[in-house]
């Protein structure tokens, strides 16, 4: 890829995250508002007259639309993406293809699709934390219940691991639907914070989508701000909680992530999802042993929650149990949920040198460098899947690098 090509790509995404601000901004007028979209637009599609052939600008300019609320025309260019990197069999550009276009399906509502181009992309790009994040989010969601062999009943009702299955309808993808709009937590509107009307439930539903959509742009603040207006709109909303308090996690408030986790809970108090984020947020604030207490009620619940025995687990550490009962945590939530070996790998050569040391030898991956940020890049896809489908394994893994 050249370097003007790889220019034109930063380009698009900086217009995307420009273009969704302007529509956010309550204090432009609807004129200025409309101008400077349709400048931004403008932009895009200079950039894919220079490179009409480049699968990574159709992918960015895909995820431009989206963010827009524009779906089929974002789709239409993540097909044209998928087709470009076919052709040029480029697995890494086919698996960021493949994540636009199941981005698109899952925003009208096509789960089956959009789980489907989500496991070709891991298949093309097994690194694709992006694919990692599709999958998650729509494993469990599409008609018959797809997911991971084998996995458990939902927690709270809906996908595996605790992920709630509403149907995504048109009201998130900015379309009129039949049957009554849906929003991140799977109530209608009105039906969160007591007595809220369909007028402020349809605001606060607008308000949780532009928080997802800050939250993809890593505009974490602006999350946070959209979430507590939908909150304005309609007080105690479990979508819109769970939104300020993984925004607040990112930010570094775990205080304040505590609080939201909380609130949630009082709404649905055996949510086993929700007890892990409120484990999560109470590891991070200096509170094991409250942290255990939510891990092991979760369990209790869901005896597969993969996220609780991590949370379990680090829980533990922190309090000092013995090295077996943590690493026996941590090595259920590997058996659990692949995705988490190298936190078990990392626990390991921290605690247990010398039994790590032969794993290495026989191929296992060595455990990665502790990372200073408590939410990294991979753990940030994980977190929009946590938004939008309830699961909070994304939040269970983002403090299992902090030392007791």
């Amino acid at each position: 890829m050249s370097w003007s090509e790889q220019q034109a790509i930063a380009e698009t995404n900086a217009n995307a995250k420009a273009a969704v601000e302007a529509a956010n901004n309550e204090s432009l007028p609807p004129e200025e508002k409309a101008k400077a979209i349709e400048g931004y637009k403008a932009k895009v599609e200079t950039g894919l007259a220079r490179f009409p052939e480049s699968s990574g600008l159709n992918a960015a300019a895909a995820e431009f639309s989206y963010g827009l609320g524009e779906y089929q025309e974002g789709l239409g260019r993540a097909e044209k993406s998928v087709e470009l990197a076919q052709g040029k069999k480029d697995d890494k550009a086919l698996g960021t293809a493949l994540v636009a276009r199941g981005r698109g399906r899952m925003g009208l509502g096509d789960y089956d699709s959009a789980y489907a181009d989500a496991m070709a992309a891991l298949k093309a790009d097994p690194r694709n934390q992006a694919a990692y994040g599709l999958k998650m989010l729509t494993q469990g969601r599409a008609a018959g219940g797809r997911g991971a062999a084998g996995a458990p009943a939902a927690p709270d009702g809906g996908a595996p691991g605790g992920a709630p299955a509403p149907k995504v309808d048109s009201a998130l993808a900015g379309h009129a639907a039949s049957g009554g709009p849906r929003g991140p937590s799977g109530l209608t509107p009105g039906t969160a914070g007591g007595g809220t009307s369909p007028a402020d439930g349809l605001e606060a539903l607008g308000h949780i989508k532009r928080a997802e959509n800050a939250m993809g742009l890593g505009d974490w603040a602006s999350a946070r701000q959209h979430a507590g207006l939908a909150l304005a709109r309609s007080p105690e909303h479990p979508g819109a909680l769970k939104a300020r308090a993984i925004a607040a996690m990112r930010l570094g408030d775990h205080q304040a992530a505590l609080a939201d986790a909380q609130a949630a809970l009082k709404a649905r108090p055996d949510a086993p999802s929700l007890l892990v984020l409120r484990a999560t947020a109470l590891n991070a604030a200096g509170r094991p042993s409250e942290a255990h207490a939510d891990a092991d009620r979760a369990l209790a619940l869901e005896p597969r929650f993969a996220a609780a025995f991590l949370q379990r687990g680090l829980a533990r550490e922190k309090l000092g149990q013995p090295k077996a009962m943590v690493l026996a945590d941590l090595a259920k939530a590997q058996e659990l949920d692949p995705s988490l070996a190298s936190y078990y790998q990392e626990a390991l050569a921290r605690l247990d040198p010398a039994r790590a040391a032969p794993a290495r030898q026989a191929g296992a991956p060595s455990p990665r460098r502790v990372s200073s940020c408590p939410l990294n890049s991979r753990l940030a896809t994980l977190l929009m899947a946590a938004l939008a489908a309830g699961v909070v394994v994304g939040l269970a893994m983002s403090f299992s690098r902090r030392r007791p």
